[in-house]
């Protein structure tokens, strides 16, 4: 019989009936293993920590590099240094994995805000590798140092590390509210989370309302938290499931892609240029996708080209359409069969007291106030034992500085340090630890020890002490440094939101389909003769904001409006077109090149007092009622027969009104009022009257409908611009100014002269506040109490204002 394999030098039959060999069934020991595993990978590998928001091979890293010195006022290191300095130290685990969880941090198109400060390759928005560790460096960025700030205070636990040979943090300090900032994704086993991440100094507002308010509900926090952010923009749309998250911690948000209709310069044609993606949308792939539908499979038509025009961080995917194509059309079906508009699942899961758990954004903001509440106490009493330690020292100092020459007498006696520890002591009734560092301190410092100096060090040591004593004497004085840290943070790291937020309405604007949507947006006309559509909520955001500029185009005029709103085009060419909100939006084709749009207009036929007033450049004036304008949509048709080298000027909506007064300004300073009621209205397509007479060399720049109950209180303003340059503004009481008959030069407003030649560039009529635009796109509020008297004959003031625009809602 053939003998037994051995192992390690002993029969199996020995190791079998060795009586430390345990008997157990496989399955359970499986189920055992299994479970140790999953603890593992659950905890100490794929969910963050709810009190800091990080994973342990992040916090090792952030821990680490802090620990080794790589702070963001140092020099960059080797990031192989980094993650051998980690490796070694703190997590036992491959290079390779190590230094993926850095590049991570530092990546912006996905950490909302970056937690390493990087130099060198570290890969694409489109997932392209970071160059190898050994070629690129690295450091804490400024961020990440509020999560670690006080640490070396022990506000928080440290247990020891892999190898026993030092230490390392259970959580850190995480001022930083990382985990709502930059989110977190990971899978476990079993478990999943995919938390987003969120803007600063919303999070910030809304954590500092629980703190005021621990009862408030999710609708008072999410007065605060409007919704998550991501790095990469895009429009996020609130159709409830934002609201679910963060009530529940599990939802499905709809994203969409922001996008741009430009021109082709070179073909003419228009195209849709895709600037912002999705979360998680990988860029090569979708351009593959659209490349597949468009050009090769032809599914959506009218489509010639596809391409990529990304460079850096921006993003540019564009689809350029057939001269027959209408661009509303192929953005709906891009949004149907691509990425481009894509639901996203979340569930906001993290480790709590070791255990995983789904969380609501009320809880995750409970859980952080409570971490940073134990933080403040340990990091306060810490700081307050140091105080009190210090006190003591100088307390006893201030003690035997008062008789330095007995204590120097005890010392210099003394055989040897005890006896003379003893003797002073005994002598000065001072502590062991007083005695002590009189004894560990050189002669000569304690001679040039100044007795002001030393009182004034123990008051500002009593001050402190008192503080820190006061912080810990309450909770409503321990959250005030809260709040106080959190303004901090706020005030030193916020920036603007990257996500727009839209709601159901808008986001079917944004797919071109109609329906009864009660939402109102506005249409804007700018400086490039564009239109644009805009929800009121951003353009509130924009007035707040002071800047009326998208891009290069300055928004000169604006209307309220509903996408089921059908609207009215004033042209300069005496003309004007009916159209429906899809036209706008599709480019506006039937326009011709050098057609100006006046006005944007909501038309309603069904509204009898409301009337469109107009004046030309030759003081032609004109009014149709609403039910006047007969053309079909889309239909290019005339309005105002106009003489050669005449165009529409300015347009107005009215409700007409035997009270009516109109006025109108000249670019020499003439100003002319008649009332409205001299003329009479007319349907769209004939000729106009005289509203002034104009000689050759003058024109008409604007004119204003006002109620002649109000001349009174009322002034006119008259914006100048001079030959050399500079601008002027001149405020005069409009009863100067008395309505006439309809045919007159008018009178003079300003006296322009040959040493300072000008013109008027813009008027107004006033009794209370109003807003500029100026052709930088700036929004310059022109307080009514502010305004100067002048009367007809004085000089304009200088003013800086190159105005665009005084008059942006037409209603």
């Amino acid at each position: 019989m053939a003998a037994k394999k051995k192992k390690g030098g002993l029969d199996v039959d020995q190791l079998i009936a060795n009586e430390n060999t345990i008997k157990t069934n496989v399955t359970d020991e499986m189920e055992n293993a299994m479970l140790v595993y999953a603890i593992k990978t659950i905890v100490d590998r794929a969910i963050p920590e709810v009190r800091d928001g990080l994973k342990p091979v992040q916090r090792r890293i952030l821990y680490g590099a802090y620990d080794k010195g790589f702070l963001p006022t140092k020099k960059y290191e080797k990031n192989a240094k980094i993650i051998g300095e980690v490796m070694g130290s703190y997590h036992p685990h491959g290079d390779g994995s190590i230094y993926e969880a850095l590049v991570n941090m530092s990546q912006p198109w996905n950490y909302r805000y970056p937690l390493i400060d990087f130099q060198g390759n570290n890969g694409s928005y489109d997932g392209d590798d970071a160059a190898a560790m050994r070629y690129t460096e690295g450091r804490l960025d400024s961020r990440a140092m509020t999560l670690l700030s006080n640490i070396d205070s022990k506000c928080v636990d440290f247990k020891p590390n892999y190898s026993e040979t030092t230490e390392e943090p259970i959580v850190l300090p995480g001022l930083f509210p990382n985990l709502l900032l930059n989110g977190a994704s990971g899978i476990a086993t079993g478990y999943t989370t995919d938390i987003p991440s969120h803007q600063l100094g919303e999070v910030v507002d809304g954590i500092i309302s629980v703190i005021k308010n621990p009862n408030s509900t999710l609708d008072d926090i999410m007065k605060h938290v409007k919704g998550p952010d991501f790095a990469g923009g895009a429009y996020l749309v609130n159709n409830g499931g934002i609201r679910e998250l963060y009530e529940t911690g599990r939802a499905s948000i709809q994203f969409k892609s922001r996008y741009e209709v430009e021109k082709n310069e070179e073909t003419d044609n228009f195209q849709i240029v895709f600037t912002e993606l999705p979360p998680q949308t990988n860029k090569p792939k979708l351009v593959e996708k659209i490349h597949e539908l468009c050009i090769e499979k032809k599914i959506i038509p009218r489509v010639i080209d596809v391409r990529d025009g990304s460079s850096g961080n921006e993003t540019r995917i564009i689809v350029e359409l057939h001269k027959t194509g209408v661009p509303d059309i192929v953005i709906n079906e891009l949004y149907d069969k691509t990425p481009l508009r894509r639901n996203l699942g979340y569930i906001m899961r993290a480790i709590v007291d070791k255990t995983p758990k789904v969380l609501t954004l009320k809880e995750i903001i409970e859980h952080y106030i409570e971490h940073r509440r134990e933080v403040i106490v340990r990091r306060t009493e810490y700081n307050l034992q140091q105080a009190k330690d210090k006190l003591h020292i100088q307390e006893g100092l201030k003690i035997i500085i008062a008789d330095i020459k007995k204590a120097i007498e005890i010392i210099v006696n003394a055989d040897n340090p005890d006896i003379a520890k003893t003797g002073l002591m005994n002598h000065f009734k001072v502590s062991d630890k007083q005695a002590n560092y009189v004894l560990d301190t050189k002669l000569r410092q304690l001679t040039k020890i100044n007795k002001k100096d030393l009182d004034d060090l123990i008051k500002e040591l009593q001050v402190e002490i008192a503080k820190y004593e006061n912080i810990l004497s309450g909770q409503i004085e321990l959250d005030k440094v809260i709040v106080t840290e959190l303004k901090w943070l706020k005030d030193n790291f916020n920036d603007q939101r990257r996500t727009q937020l839209i709601d159901e309405i808008a986001a079917k604007k944004l797919d071109m389909i109609g329906g009864e949507n009660a939402e109102p947006i506005a249409l804007v006309l700018t400086s490039k003769n564009t239109v644009k559509h805009i929800t009121l909520r951003s353009l509130d955001d924009m007035f707040k904001n002071g800047s009326l500029k998208e891009r290069q185009e300055i928004f000169i005029q604006g209307v309220k409006c509903k996408i089921d709103d059908q609207f009215l085009l004033i042209l300069n060419t005496g003309e004007y077109v009916k159209i429906e909100f899809g036209d706008l939006t599709s480019g506006l084709t039937f326009l011709e090149d050098k057609t100006q749009i006046k006005a944007i207009i909501i038309y309603d036929e069904k509204v009898k007092d409301k009337m469109v007033v107009t004046i030309t450049k030759m003081g032609v004036i004109k009014k149709t009622f609403m039910d006047g304008f007969k053309a079909r949509l889309r239909r290019v048709a005339p309005f105002l027969q106009l003489q050669d080298k005449d165009e529409i000027l300015s347009v107005k909506v009215i409700q007409s009104s035997k009270d009516n007064v109109i006025t109108i300004a000249t670019k020499d300073g003439l100003i002319h009022r008649f009332m409205e009621h001299s003329f009479s209205d007319t349907s769209a397509g004939g000729k106009g009257i005289d509203g002034i007479t104009i000689t050759s060399d003058n024109q008409v720049i604007d004119f204003e409908v006002t109620n002649q109950n109000d001349d009174l209180k009322s002034k006119v303003i008259l914006y100048t611009k001079h030959a050399d340059g500079t601008f002027g503004m001149k405020s005069i009481p409009l009863t100067e100014f008395k309505p006439k008959g309809r045919k007159s030069q008018g009178i003079k407003g300003i006296e322009f002269i040959k040493k300072q030649p000008g013109e008027v560039t813009n008027i107004v009529l006033c009794s209370n506040d109003f807003f500029i635009v100026d052709k930088k796109g700036n929004v310059i509020i022109q307080r009514f109490v502010n305004l100067p008297e002048h009367n007809r004959y004085n000089k304009p003031d200088i003013i800086t204002i190159d105005i665009a625009t005084t008059k942006f809602f037409i209603e």
